[in-house]
């Protein structure tokens, strides 16, 4: 069963991970993509503090290739990161 939907909606103020499994099986995800979206924000008091995100994609106990995948810097006003990933059957 594919999902062609919204899987997570996270959140980046409880300092712990947001996990999502897809529900399918690997050889189906073959030729299809996925789209995340993160937005950083916050107010004028959080001006220099440092952001990390950290997005991997994880296949039996093993990072694929091209995870994970990292951003950080030093918070300037909010940031919006998008990222497209494609499976690949190997």
């Amino acid at each position: 069963m594919l999902i062609d939907s919204l899987l997570l909606k996270g959140n980046n103020v409880d300092n712990m991970p947001d996990d999502i499994n897809i529900p399918t099986d690997p050889d189906e995800l073959d030729g299809r993509h996925v789209i995340w979206t993160i937005v950083v924000d916050g107010d004028e008091e959080h001006i220099g503090q440092p952001y990390f995100t950290k997005i991997s994609f994880i296949q039996d106990g093993r990072h694929l290739d091209g995870s994970p995948i990292e951003r950080r810097g030093s918070f300037k006003g909010s940031r919006f990161f998008m990222d497209v990933a494609r499976f690949e059957a190997g």
